[in-house]
């Protein structure tokens, strides 16, 4: 039977409704990429050093930048006039850290696309007198073991108290206070100080399950129920258009025939005159 849409009018509309029907996954689809901080530490001493870079699957990233908010402004790793640190192989490195370098950090392509934030602290304090809590600058992971520690730069151990959210949850000896079994109730943010100083600056600890987050899987089951809805108009539009089904328009593939008469004279039994031909009238399908 013919068809009024050869077949390779067929593949555009089906190729177009494939690659609108992706474009939902690809909008919800998580880069994997965050910054690592090494050492793995929110707050520093003036003077150290620290190395940022911007990872996926523990591998530098290509097309990533380290970059940081100075005041009302945002910096980039090495820029020039307005940078900051220097380039290190794939590394953003500084050198001296000093209190102006207490802000937030983080990872950006040139389309935009930035990761988590980490704080990174620098006290004011000179000398031997400078406290820092050494806390994690990356998430925890559920299950493992993490140890707080309030430092001296002096390196002079004492019986610290450390705070969670601004309430008081204990003594720590020789200034540690360890975390056995991390559980998602342990997130929060913590400050410490020792003897008579002042405290710490706030961190916090972020604690992550191995399992995916909740917005992926949400992401995920939307950006599928989407391609469903798409296949299914799509497909029932290519179907109307394949099969016509107007019913404003006439119905197509009817054949008609034509009935051809032959008459020699007038005869009174027509149904036996051998001269008349009769030709069908057939409808095709």
């Amino acid at each position: 039977m013919f068809s009024r849409y050869p077949d390779n009018m067929k593949s555009p509309s089906v190729s177009l409704l494939l690659g609108v029907s992706v474009l939902p996954l690809f909008g919800l689809t998580d880069s994997g990429v965050f910054l690592n901080v090494s050492p793995n530490f929110q707050q520093f001493f003036r003077e150290a050093s620290v190395s940022l870079s911007c990872v996926e699957d523990g591998q530098t990233v290509d097309g990533w930048t380290v970059k940081r908010t100075k005041g009302e402004k945002t910096e980039e790793c090495r820029a020039v006039g307005s940078g900051f640190g220097s380039i290190n192989g794939s590394s953003c490195f500084i050198s001296s850290l000093s209190p102006s370098d207490s802000t937030v950090y983080w990872c950006e392509t040139s389309s935009g696309q930035k990761t988590e934030q980490i704080n990174i602290n620098v006290p004011e304090g000179t000398g031997g007198d400078q406290v820092i809590l050494e806390i994690p600058a990356l998430p925890v992971i559920i299950g493992s073991d993490v140890t707080l520690r309030c430092k001296r730069k002096d390196n002079n151990r004492f019986r610290a108290v450390f705070f969670k959210n601004s309430v008081n949850i204990g003594n720590g000896s020789e200034g540690e206070l360890p975390l056995s079994s991390v559980q998602q109730s342990d997130e929060g943010v913590y400050h410490c100080y020792i003897d008579e100083d002042k405290p710490t600056p706030q961190s916090r600890l972020r604690v992550r399950d191995k399992t995916p987050s909740p917005d992926l899987i949400v992401g995920a089951v939307l950006g599928s129920l989407v391609l469903l809805v798409l296949l299914l108009v799509g497909g029932l539009i290519l179907w109307r258009k394949l099969t016509g089904s107007n019913p404003s328009s006439p119905p197509p593939d009817v054949t008609y025939a034509d009935i051809t008469s032959i008459q020699t004279g007038n005869r009174k039994e027509p149904s036996s005159d051998p001269d008349v031909v009769y030709s069908s009238v057939k409808a095709g399908t």
